[in-house]
């Protein structure tokens, strides 16, 4: 599991691909130079100089670098800040100069300082796979979604795949954990999380927070 405990600089080779992987931690990575094709559970951004990529604490993703390679600068986040913001790409515009207030709050950022930032839209799914995540999100059988938009279900679970990095059932307990883990953080009780997140039991949520992120409930709520 990676950790970013300080402000660092990073660069990536020119056609690099990072493979599916989390950060122990919430952060934000700033682009100086070149940019990348990142792919995770809230879909494909270009991330390119000028962007900053939010990232809360053991978020998935994957990303393509592109030909130019890229220089970007890690920012540790407070995950509790970050639980309320969610991910998510901001144009920046200058980012020498949002670096120099970063390094002043040493990557705590104070409330607000996001606020005046416009967000980088996804890239655009097909409408049928924007149709077929709701229904796997809402609990829907795989199969059954996917006959709904009139897919296989190896064809639809190829298109997820490429589209957010995750298969249809693994992306559903990507967002059933995220949950559980901002309420856990929160100090909601593990037993009425694991219910409203939609798990079995206390068990069920205990073995997946465990087997995602290495931790048990309760060192969330601490």
């Amino acid at each position: 599991m990676i950790r970013i405990d300080r402000i660092s600089e990073d660069v990536l080779a020119p056609g690099r691909t990072l493979g599916l992987h989390r950060h122990a931690n919430a952060y934000a990575a700033l682009i100086l130079s070149g940019g990348y094709e990142e792919v995770g559970p809230d879909g494909r951004h270009l991330c390119q100089a000028g962007h900053m990529v939010i990232h809360p604490s053991f978020h998935a993703h994957c990303d393509a670098v592109g030909e130019r390679g890229a220089m970007i600068v890690n920012i540790p986040l407070d995950d509790q800040a970050v639980d309320l913001i969610g991910y998510g790409v901001l144009d920046i515009g200058d980012v020498s100069g949002f670096r120099k207030v970063a390094e002043s709050f040493e990557g705590r950022l104070p409330d607000g300082v996001l606020d005046d930032f416009d967000a980088v839209d996804a890239l655009n799914p097909p409408g049928w796979l924007t149709a077929f995540l709701h229904d796997i999100l809402s609990g829907m059988p795989a199969g059954q979604a996917a006959r709904r938009q009139g897919r296989s279900l190896e064809h639809a679970g190829r298109v997820c795949r490429t589209w957010f990095g995750l298969t249809p059932v693994q992306l559903r307990q990507e967002y059933r954990l995220r949950k559980a883990i901002r309420s856990l953080r929160h100090g909601a009780r593990p037993a009425d999380v694991a219910a409203e997140c939609g798990f079995a039991d206390q068990p069920h949520l205990t073995r997946a927070l465990k087997r995602m992120t290495g931790l048990t409930p309760r060192r969330f709520a601490s």
